[in-house]
Formats: structure tokens, C-alpha cells, sequence
């Protein structure tokens, strides 16, 4: 007997074994992959949604820190330098910059935000020597982050928006 029919013998022989199954694991094992397929199936789709998700985010709050960063490299408020240098910093390319400048006296982790220009907020928030000039970088992607299948938590669309607040002076 060559090999090629005793290999061709031994799959006949599994193929028969296979499709005869005495106990009837074959049939479990079938049933099972039917009930459970379908949910690792949404389950690996939820995973990937919520993957882009999180690298959707990260870029957008990586442009608002490079925005933000400039600013305080440069110690001033150039809104077009400060656009491009949040642009250039992710691999975006349909992202809305909106930088703007303010004064506030720090109070903590928050800042109590005074006007437009510096040197006025005698209102008893804060002296004039501990007040601030702030930054603010917010980036918005063009469109919003729409899920793969809105079920859920994942229901509408999803704010993916960042903003990153900078004292320069």
C-alpha cells in the first residue's frame, strides 16, 4: 500500500468518525459555536469601536496639548501659530482649532476667570501681582465620532473633544 492511500485512507476514516459520532459531540460542539459566534462576534466589534475611540481622543487631546505647548514655549498668544501647531501634531487632518486668551486669579486646581485684559480684577478674587495670562486650546474634530453598531453605551455619537489651558505670564 503506497502513502498517498493510507493518508487518503486515514481521512476517510476521520471524515466518517466526524460525521458518526456515537455520543453526539460533534452535534454539542456545532450547537455551541451557533449560540455563542454571534456574541464574540459583536463583542470583537464593541472592542475595536471602543479602540477608535480612545485613538480618536488621544489624538485630539495630543493637538490641544501641542497647541497649548506652543503657547507656552513661545510665552505669547499667536492664534494662528498656535492652530498650526495643534494641526501639525496629529495625523488628523479634519480638526477645528479654537484658541483664545484670558485673565484669571489661580484659585487651586480652577482658575476664577476675570476679563479680557489683565490688571482688572479688583473684584477680591486676587491681588494684582498673582494674577494671569491663560491660553486655552480647544480642538473638535470636523465631524463627530459616529460607533460601528449604536447599541448601548455606544447609542449616539461620542464627544471626542479636548481642551488644554495653559498660564504664560
Amino acid at each position: 500500500m503506497s502513502f498517498a492511500a493510507l493518508s487518503l485512507s486515514r481521512v476517510a476514516e476521520g471524515g466518517r468518525r466526524f460525521f458518526s459520532d456515537p455520543e453526539g459531540e460533534v452535534g454539542a460542539a456545532l450547537l455551541e459555536f451557533t449560540l455563542l459566534g454571534p456574541l464574540l462576534i459583536v463583542a470583537a466589534i464593541y472592542v475595536m469601536d471602543f479602540g477608535l475611540i480612545f485613538f480618536t481622543k488621544m489624538e485630539v487631546r495630543d493637538a490641544a496639548m501641542a497647541g497649548a505647548q506652543y503657547a507656552i514655549i513661545t510665552n505669547g498668544y499667536d492664534p494662528s501659530a498656535i492652530t498650526s501647531a495643534a494641526q501639525k501634531a496629529t495625523k488628523f487632518t479634519a480638526i477645528n482649532v479654537s484658541p483664545s486668551q484670558f485673565c484669571g486669579c489661580p484659585a487651586g486646581a480652577a482658575v476664577n476667570f476675570c476679563s479680557a485684559s489683565c490688571n482688572v480684577c479688583n473684584t477680591g478674587t486676587c491681588s494684582k501681582n498673582t494674577q494671569g495670562l491663560y491660553v486655552q486650546v480647544h480642538v473638535v474634530p470636523s465631524a463627530t465620532y459616529q460607533p460601528l453598531i449604536p447599541f448601548g453605551v455606544l447609542s449616539g455619537s461620542v464627544d471626542v473633544s479636548a481642551t488644554s489651558t495653559v498660564r504664560i505670564r
